[in-house]
């Protein structure tokens, strides 16, 4: 519930979907609670990072992609 309340506390404009990453992604209570949370009709899931490495590798991914970039 602390997610989702956080999420929505933002003020952020949230999009009609939200994908969730990293390790709470996992836990189908953790994506209950976004969804409960979030603006009726949001589509909320768990992201499947580079379409192999699932929803755990999300930062290390980032971290990676960001690294390559900026060696160019």
């Amino acid at each position: 519930a602390v997610l989702g309340r956080s999420l929505r506390e933002t003020g952020l404009a949230l999009p009609s979907t939200l994908v969730v990453v990293g390790g709470p992604a996992g836990d189908d209570e953790a994506l209950t609670a976004v969804s409960g949370l979030v603006p009726p009709g949001t589509v909320v899931g768990r992201g499947n990072v580079a379409g192999t490495l699932g929803h755990r590798h999300a930062v290390a991914w980032g971290l990676c992609v960001e690294l390559a970039l900026r060696a160019r």
